[in-house]
């Protein structure tokens, strides 16, 4: 087999066990080594999963036998290969080929926002909540929503909800109207019938004592 084949330059992470600056004990996958290796691509797929589609790939990866790489194992070994990182899915020694092995691995999905998160910041921002989502280095994420019209959830207008927009004098069908002379003028007018009512009421109290 012909060395030049090895093309393609992969790192091996481990799982380990750290502590970290406060002396607490935590998992993480450290980079190891690297080594040059051959990809193929075995069988590449989209699965939907709580409505993220999810791109699942599977990769052939040859490489030469050393010591560090044979002692890589399924269970606390991962690769990372053009910034995608890959379970470690089966081993398999090369016995025509007692130098080399292939190691076979499974892209581990990123994370994606589900569509029912993405219906409910629809319906936040539908109450005129201003409402924003950032990452963790405090960028402001841009939500698109994928339906069939190819309409997207887009960011809010900063002065949708802090503009008042008032009519025309002109303008058929709408006025401008104070609040307070309104008020006043509907006060005065529910008095003026309170008292038209008092009367009518105390005229025909008289007229029924002039018949007694």
């Amino acid at each position: 087999m012909e060395i030049g084949t090895l093309n393609q330059r992969i790192t091996i992470l481990e799982h380990r066990t750290v502590i970290d600056e406060i002396g607490n004990h935590i998992t993480k996958w450290e980079e190891t080594f690297s080594l040059w290796a051959k990809v193929t691509v075995k069988t590449a797929s989209e699965t939907t999963d709580a409505g993220v589609t999810k791109e699942v790939q599977k990769l052939e990866f040859l490489v030469r036998q050393s010591p560090a790489s044979l002692n890589i194992n399924s269970t606390n070994f991962r690769i990372l290969f053009r910034n995608s990182i890959y379970n470690v899915t089966g081993i398999t020694p090369l016995y025509d080929h007692n130098n080399y092995m292939k190691i076979e691995g499974e892209n581990i999905p990123k994370a994606g926002t589900p569509e029912s998160f993405k219906v409910l910041f629809k319906e936040l921002q539908a109450l005129g909540l201003d409402t924003r989502v950032y990452d963790a280095n405090g960028e402001e994420v841009e939500l698109k929503q994928d339906l069939d019209d190819g309409t997207g959830i887009q960011p809010i207008d900063d002065k949708a909800f802090t503009t008042v927009n008032d009519f025309d004098e002109g303008s058929e069908g709408f006025g401008i109207e104070n609040a307070e002379e309104a008020g006043e003028e509907a006060g005065a007018d529910a008095a003026d019938s309170f008292a038209d009512l008092f009367a009518n009421a105390l005229d025909d109290d008289s007229d029924d004592g002039a018949d007694a």
